[in-house]
């Protein structure tokens, strides 16, 4: 099934070049860029040019010795990209250097001792090898990855790795018209520049996929999760406790860092950030799991408490009002600084506005009282 030289152009270089495209161009869209995204974007964009270079050039020596550059830093660009999207800090100068001393290795073979076959099977192994290392990264990421996000990504790469393997072992048992690709657009090289390029698509795919759903994780814990306290936010907080059913017993703590204006006057926002960050590791030391503690906004804070009682309430809030008379926070000079709380409870069936009415009032009481203290509403 023989194909014309342009049909090989728009299938080797048109098509990755156009995933490039719009991977770089989703990447840059992004109010965080995504580095992973990006990268692969110029991997693509690469592996386009690796192709142009062997279309639209005559086939000489210079023109495969520079296909064979581009070839190895595409790999090298998936290989980091992939390892950035799973989470780890590849080290790129090892990666270059392997490419670099595969791409001189082919270059001795090729070139300097005239044996093309030999340079390949020095050179395309080593692209197997890392196309395999780019696959075993995606495979063991361990983040909740959108699972058609992984399953394309790793589709893509084990197409790409066995493409490869399938062109070195027509060159290893003596297919030499597999070398030149364009030259020779036999069956064999047929099958391989399509399972390659499927391999892109379907690697971009899940790149893309898996960029928005990071995007789409990021904004939904930006909404549900309190950026100083990472307690749960207020949105958080009402959209939880409007889903208890109607007629439920329920608790609710409202709670107020007590002269939360003298710390900020003192220390500066800066400050004053860092005593609300302080604050949400108290919620957390001083509250079992299963409790929801929210920051309202401020220096106010709620903790809701589904099926409790007053009695239970009461106690739970005596604990988080102890704790933070416990646990000072330190300023940056090491000076002990007290993030004490007053504390209003309220609890009983009567629905949400109404406890949140009654907490508050009792929440004005305990300030009233002379702060750090709790009060039953």
């Amino acid at each position: 099934m023989p194909l014309d030289r342009d049909t090989l152009l728009v299938f080797g270089a048109f098509i990755p070049s156009l995933l490039g495209l719009v991977a770089i161009g989703v990447a840059g869209g992004l109010r965080e860029r995504d580095r992973a995204l990006w990268l692969w974007g110029v991997a693509m964009l690469v592996a386009g040019l690796n192709q142009l270079l062997l279309v639209s050039l005559p086939t000489t020596a210079l023109t495969i010795a520079l296909a064979n550059a581009c070839f190895l830093a595409w790999v090298v660009l998936v290989l980091v990209s992939v390892g950035w999207g799973s989470g780890r800090q590849p080290r790129i100068g090892l990666f270059a250097a392997w490419a670099a001393a595969a791409w001189l290795a082919f270059l001795a073979a090729a070139h300097l001792g005239g044996d093309l076959r030999l340079g390949r099977l020095l050179n395309w192994p080593n692209i197997v090898l890392m196309f395999c290392l780019a696959f075993y990264w995606a495979a063991s990421d361990r983040r909740k990855r959108m699972p058609l996000a992984r399953g394309l990504l790793l589709a893509g790469l084990g197409l790409e790795a066995l493409a490869v393997a399938f062109r070195t072992s027509l060159v290893a048992f003596g297919d030499l018209r597999a070398v030149l690709l364009m030259d020779n657009p036999t069956t064999a090289n047929v099958v391989f520049l399509a399972a390659a390029t499927l391999g892109l698509i379907l690697g971009t795919l899940g790149m893309l996929l898996s960029t928005m759903d990071a995007v789409n994780r990021r904004l939904r814990f930006a909404l549900e999760v309190d950026a100083l306290t990472r307690l749960a936010s207020r949105h958080a907080f009402f959209e939880q406790a409007r889903a208890i059913p109607e007629g439920t017993a329920l608790a609710l703590l409202m709670v107020d860092i007590d002269h939360f204006k003298a710390i900020n006057d003192r220390f500066g926002h800066a400050g004053g950030d860092a005593a609300l960050a302080h604050a949400g590791q108290v919620f957390r030391a001083a509250l079992p799991a299963g409790r929801l503690a929210a920051r309202l906004g401020g220096e106010e804070f709620a903790v809701l408490l589904p099926g409790a009682g007053m009695e239970e309430a009461l106690a739970l809030a005596e604990t988080l009002r102890a704790t933070a008379a416990a646990r000072p926070w330190r300023a940056d000079d090491g000076e002990p600084v007290p993030v004490q709380l007053s504390i209003g409870v309220a609890a009983g069936r009567e629905g949400l506005e109404a406890l949140l009415r009654r907490a508050d009032a009792a929440l004005y009481r305990a300030k009233a009282e002379g702060r750090n203290r709790v009060v039953a509403g």
